[in-house]
């Protein structure tokens, strides 16, 4: 999640968290969240709107751990 937007950005396993700062790579991926999982993301801020649909664009790319992307 780029740290240029205007927003806090948290993200969670479900809707009762726990919440984590979305702005941290090291935060998310220690969330371990199965395949599958719904994820619940909120922001607040100048950015919000922007920040939601960015993170909301980097999830549905699987994190650009896809095609053309070395996992190793």
């Amino acid at each position: 999640m780029p740290k240029t937007f205007d927003a806090t950005t948290q993200i969670a396993p479900a809707e009762s968290g726990p919440w984590i700062d979305a702005k941290s790579i090291v935060k998310v991926m220690a969330m371990k969240a199965p395949e599958g999982t719904v994820l619940h993301i909120r922001a607040t801020g100048k950015d919000a709107g922007n920040a939601v649909a960015a993170l909301r664009a980097l999830v549905e790319r699987n994190f650009d751990e896809g095609e053309g992307h070395d996992a190793g």
